[in-house]
C-alpha cells in the first residue's frame, strides 16, 4: 500500500559527499524535476563530511567514492533515511552500521540496453524531442533504427565504450600517433588491430561484461569469457524460457554464441596465455582483490595489454608497472585506482606515456550513462517520499 509522503521529507534533502563527479548533481536535479533542495560539499575530508551532515541533516547521502561509516551516519541522524549510490559501488558503505541504525542502502545496477525498446513519442533523445520514437536526425537514414530506452538506469553502455577507448588507444599507439602529426610524419606508428585477436573478459556475464563482450565480438575478436558460475548454472537461470517468463532479461544461449570459450574463475590461469587483451570487469570482493598480480601477468603473452574498468583493487598496480617497464606487457589502461583521487606516487604515473591510457573514473560519466543512473535514482527517491518499497535495496 502506498503511504503519503511525510511533510518532513518535503523538500527532500540530499547530500553528495564529494567535490568530484560534479555532473551527477546536475543530472540528478534534472531527473528530479527540480523538486529537491540539494547541498554538495566541496571536499571529501572526513571531518568536513561529518560537519556537513550535522549542519544540513540530510535525508539522503550519496557516497560517490567517499566512505560512509558509523560516525557519518550518526552525524546525519535522526534525519537520515537512505544511503543511495549514484551508480553501483557500495564498498565504501558500512552495511552493518546502516542496518543497526535502520538506514536503507540502495544503488543503481549497471543495466544493459534493451534494443527492442523504442523511445516513446515526446522523449528527448540527444537533446531533440522525438515524434515517432526515433531521433529526427536519423529519419530516412536508417528505417530500421530503434532508439533504445535507457530509463531503466545504469551505466554499462558508457563504461563499455570507454573500455574500447582504452583498448584502441593502447593498441593503435595513439600517443605516438599524436606526436607524429605534430612532427609532420605520415604512416607511423604501426598499430595492433583488434580483429582476430583474443580478448579475455573477466566478469563477462555481468551487465558491464555483456556490453563489452557484444562490442568486442562485433569487432571480430575471439572473446573468452571468465566468471564465477558454471555454464550449466547460467544456462538454467538465464534460459530462453526464463526470458519469456520475465524471470531474466538476457539469454545465456544468445550470449554464449558471442563467446569463443568460457571458463570459470578457477580456470583463469588456463586462458591467460592466449590473451592479447585482458579486460577486467569483475566486482571487487576479498576473493578478487589483487586477482591479477605477478603470477597472472607472467602467464600473459609478450606484448599483451591489460585494461581495468572494474575496481582498482582487482589489479596489483605495482606488479603491472613492473611488467610494463620490463617490456613484458605492451601497456595498461585503467579508469579505476586503489585510492581515488590518484596520488602522485601511483606507479602508473611513472610509466612512459605511450604505454598507458588513464582516465579519472569517467567510465560511466557520459550523457547516456548519467541520464540512466539519475533516472533510476530519481525513481527510488520518489518511492522514498511516497513510502513505497525501494528498488535495488541492499540493506
Amino acid at each position: 500500500m502506498t503511504v503519503t509522503a511525510s511533510s518532513s521529507l518535503s523538500p527532500l534533502r540530499i547530500l553528495v559527499l564529494s567535490q568530484h563527479f560534479h555532473h551527477c548533481r546536475t543530472f540528478l536535479l534534472r531527473a528530479l524535476g527540480g523538486d529537491t533542495k540539494e547541498h554538495v560539499i566541496r571536499a571529501c575530508d572526513s571531518d568536513k563530511i561529518v560537519e556537513a551532515c550535522r549542519e544540513f541533516q540530510p535525508h539522503v547521502l550519496v557516497p560517490t567514492m567517499c566512505r560512509v561509516d558509523a560516525a557519518t551516519m550518526d552525524a546525519a541522524l535522526p534525519s537520515l533515511k537512505l544511503i543511495h549510490q549514484f551508480g553501483v559501488g557500495l564498498e565504501g558503505v558500512d552495511m552493518v552500521a546502516a542496518k543497526e541504525r535502520g538506514v536503507k542502502v540502495c544503488n543503481v545496477p549497471a543495466h544493459t540496453v534493451d534494443d527492442s525498446m523504442v523511445a516513446p513519442p515526446g522523449s528527448v533523445v540527444n537533446g531533440t524531442t522525438t515524434s515517432n520514437g526515433e531521433p529526427p536526425s536519423l529519419r530516412g537514414f536508417n528505417p530500421h533504427y530503434v532508439a533504445p530506452n535507457f530509463s531503466a538506469g545504469g551505466n554499462s553502455v558508457a563504461v563499455a565504450e570507454l573500455t574500447l577507448l582504452h583498448m584502441l588507444s593502447l593498441s593503435r599507439d595513439y600517443h605516438n600517433a599524436q606526436l607524429a602529426v605534430r612532427r609532420g610524419d605520415l604512416g607511423t606508428p604501426i598499430g595492433v588491430s583488434l580483429a582476430g585477436k583474443c580478448a579475455v573478459v573477466v566478469g563477462c556475464y555481468g551487465a558491464l561484461g555483456r556490453e563489452i563482450v557484444k562490442r568486442l565480438w562485433a569487432m571480430g575478436m575471439y572473446v573468452v569469457g571468465v566468471g564465477r558460475r558454471t555454464q550449466e548454472e547460467l544456462a538454467s537461470e538465464h534460459s530462453v524460457d526464463a526470458v519469456k517468463r520475465g524471470e531474466s532479461h538476457w539469454s545465456w544461449e544468445e550470449f554464449r554464441s558471442m563467446l569463443w570459450r568460457y571458463e570459470t574463475t578457477e580456470n583463469l590461469h588456463s586462458v591467460l596465455p592466449i590473451a592479447r587483451f585482458l579486460v577486467l570487469t569483475a566486482v571487487l570482493t576479498p576473493t578478487t582483490r589483487n586477482l591479477i598480480s605477478t603470477r597472472e601477468l607472467a602467464l600473459l603473452p609478450q606484448g599483451a595489454f591489460v585494461v581495468n574498468v572494474a575496481r582498482g583493487g582487482i589489479l596489483d598496480s605495482a606488479a603491472v608497472a613492473e611488467a610494463v617497464q620490463s617490456g613484458h606487457l605492451g601497456g595498461v589502461g585503467t579508469d579505476v585506482y586503489e585510492k581515488e583521487p590518484v596520488e602522485a606516487t601511483h606507479p602508473f604515473l611513472n610509466l612512459p606515456a605511450d604505454k598507458i591510457s588513464l582516465t579519472p573514473h569517467t567510465g560511466g560519466v557520459s550523457d547516456l550513462g548519467y541520464a540512466g543512473i539519475a533516472s533510476g535514482m530519481a525513481e527510488n527517491l520518489r518511492r522514498l517520499r511516497a513510502g513505497e518499497e525501494l528498488a535495488n535495496r541492499k540493506v
